[in-house]
């Protein structure tokens, strides 16, 4: 009888307690654009984009966002949004599910999310945020921004919100590049956080882009445990003011996760979601997954949302063991669990 799916099942398990044993890295809470999980987790530019009068979706749920690991918010969260003329509002929102299949396990259950709507009646940049408390008083607040109307009114995009953790963006998170430097500012209860703190940003995938990843890491770094984890969640550490760079090396949908211990002893963390674009002579990408690198673009005013193709990786840097632990247990599981 042949060992490989049990020899397969140990290492995914080891994976799993190596998972408990280090860092959260970039596991959060996210809002994405999108009415479903589908569209969600697909939004891309031009999701961010709005007109005067328009009625946006938005969905809240938490994972891994590069691993395509995602878990339940099952409860109701006051979702807020800052308007350009400062007032703030609740949004009306909505529980909501779909199947999942994680990537690595392939284990089906139900995932269960939150959706939220806002519109939009005045020009300017809409702030949209919330607050998740776990058990143990540790807190986690995403925020996004999303533009309306014309880019002479979008201002404002470095206001501070007043979160318990929060990301204060240097540069504007609208029409960013793939290979642009996003400088942003992580403060914490109303202060900048110590010299070193950690920062993860990394690209959020979809299931098929996911294991098109790990089959990515396998096949470039195929023989050492330590050149398989360096790759794609970015990691980087504030000055003493704060402050840090991250660069966004490919288009799609960002995101930057820090997290700081607070007086009380509990996590403080938060998420910056921003939207990247390919290249400069275009205003909104779409690029075929899994295509020639070289992949086309389309035209500006073309139907760039959140139902054009996902894009394919270019490898970034991590300190992240985890990631490349969860690559190799998941190439052992799929060339070993079919035999």
């Amino acid at each position: 009888m042949s060992l490989k799916p049990y020899l397969s099942l140990c290492l995914f398990a080891a994976v799993l307690l190596t998972l408990a044993a280090l860092p959260a890295g970039a596991h959060s809470v996210v809002i994405f654009p999108g009415s479903s999980l589908e569209s969600a987790i697909a939004a891309q530019h031009d999701d961010f984009l709005f007109d005067v009068g328009e009625t946006g979706q938005f969905v809240v749920l938490g994972g891994h966002h590069f691993e395509y690991d995602w878990f339940n918010i099952d409860s109701q969260l006051d979702v807020k949004m800052q308007k350009p003329d400062g007032s703030v509002v609740s949004l009306a929102s909505r529980n909501a599910s779909s199947p999942y299949t994680h990537p690595i396990s392939k284990e089906k259950s139900t995932l269960t999310y939150q959706v939220c709507s806002a519109t939009f009646d005045q020009a300017g940049i809409y702030t949209i945020y919330t607050t998740y408390v776990e058990e143990n008083g540790d807190t986690d607040s995403p925020k996004l921004m999303v533009y309306v109307g014309s880019d002479d009114t979008w201002t404002g995009w470095n206001n501070v919100i007043g979160l318990p953790a929060e990301i204060i963006p240097y540069t504007r998170t609208m029409n960013l590049r793939a290979g642009d430097v996003l400088n942003a500012k992580f403060i914490a209860g109303g202060s900048p956080v110590p010299e070193y703190t950690m920062i993860f940003s990394e690209p959020s995938r979809t299931e098929a882009q996911a294991l098109a990843s790990f089959d990515e890491i396998m096949k470039e770094f195929p023989t050492t445990d330590e050149s398989i984890y360096l790759i794609y969640s970015k990691a980087t550490s504030t000055n003493a003011n704060g402050e840090y760079f991250t660069t966004l090396d490919e288009p799609g949908l960002w995101v930057s996760v820090a997290r700081y211990t607070n007086e009380n002893g509990h996590k403080d963390a938060t998420t910056l979601i921003v939207p990247v674009m390919g290249t400069y002579d275009t205003f909104g990408p779409s690029y075929d997954p899994l295509g020639p690198s070289s992949g086309t673009e389309t035209s500006s005013g073309s139907d760039n949302s959140s139902n054009a193709n996902d894009k394919q990786s270019t490898p970034g840097f991590t300190a992240l063991a985890v990631l490349g632990s969860i690559g190799l247990a998941g190439f052992i599981g799929t060339r070993f669990g079919r035999n």
